[in-house]
C-alpha cells in the first residue's frame, strides 16, 4: 500500500477503506465509508480523499489541500454534485472538476496559477473557473477542451532567465488559448502522484 490506505469498491457500489487512513488512525479491517460510489480518488503523497459517486456527487475527507490553513475532515462530506470527471495535479495539491453542464471548477494550492482563477492564491473550496467544458486535465500545467473545440491553457510554463541571469517562473493564472478544432485531449506524465480505483476493484494509496 502507499501511504497505508487501502480501499475497495464491491460490485454494488459499496466503498471501504482499512489500513492506516489520512488521519494515522490504523484500522485492520475494512469500515465502510460510502455507497453507490463509481470511483476514488488519492494523493500518493497526500493525505487528501475523494469519491465520486453514479450519481455524480462528489465527497471528500482527509487534509483540505492547504498548507497555510490545514484542517483534517474525518468522514466523507459531500462538496459537489453533477460531477463527470475529476483531475488533480501530480502533486497531489490541486484538483479540478466538471460537471456535467461544463462548469469547471478547481480548488486547492495554487503557487504558479494552476487553479485558473487570475490569482496565486490557494483556495478551500471549489470554485468555477470556466464554462461550456467538455474535457480537463489538471495539472501543474492544466488544459481544458470547450464544448466548440479550442483548447486552452493555464497555470506552470516554464522557467525564464532574466538580464541578471536569474531564473524565474513563467506562468499564466488565467486561460489562454492553445489550440482551436481539436476533439480530445491526450495528456502524459511519468510521474503523476494521482491514485484511483473503480467499481469492482481495490486500489491502495
Amino acid at each position: 500500500s502507499i501511504g497505508g490506505s487501502c480501499y475497495v469498491i464491491d460490485e454494488s457500489g459499496v466503498l471501504y477503506e482499512w489500513g492506516e487512513n489520512p488521519g494515522g488512525v490504523y484500522s485492520p479491517l475494512p469500515t465502510k465509508l460510502l455507497s453507490n460510489v463509481k470511483s476514488v480518488y488519492g494523493s500518493f503523497s497526500g493525505a487528501w480523499r475523494f469519491a465520486l459517486t453514479n450519481d455524480g456527487d462528489l465527497y471528500t475527507w482527509g487534509s483540505n489541500l492547504s498548507q497555510s490553513n490545514y484542517q483534517y475532515i474525518s468522514a466523507p462530506v459531500k462538496i459537489l454534485d453533477h460531477v463527470v470527471k475529476v483531475s488533480g495535479e501530480e502533486g497531489g495539491s490541486s484538483i479540478a472538476a466538471l460537471t456535467e453542464d461544463g462548469h469547471l471548477y478547481t480548488w486547492g494550492m495554487n503557487e504558479v496559477g494552476q487553479l485558473g482563477d487570475g490569482s496565486t492564491e490557494e483556495r478551500l473550496t471549489p470554485q468555477i473557473v470556466l464554462d461550456n467544458v467538455a474535457d480537463v486535465y489538471a495539472g501543474t500545467t492544466s488544459y481544458a477542451m470547450t464544448a466548440d473545440g479550442s483548447m486552452l491553457w493555464w497555470g506552470y510554463q516554464g522557467e525564464d532567465s532574466g538580464a541578471d541571469g536569474q531564473e524565474s517562473q513563467s506562468y499564466s493564472t488565467v486561460p489562454q488559448l492553445f489550440f482551436e478544432g481539436i476533439t480530445s485531449i491526450c495528456t502524459y506524465t511519468n510521474d503523476s502522484d494521482i491514485g484511483s480505483a473503480n467499481a469492482g476493484y481495490a486500489n491502495a494509496f
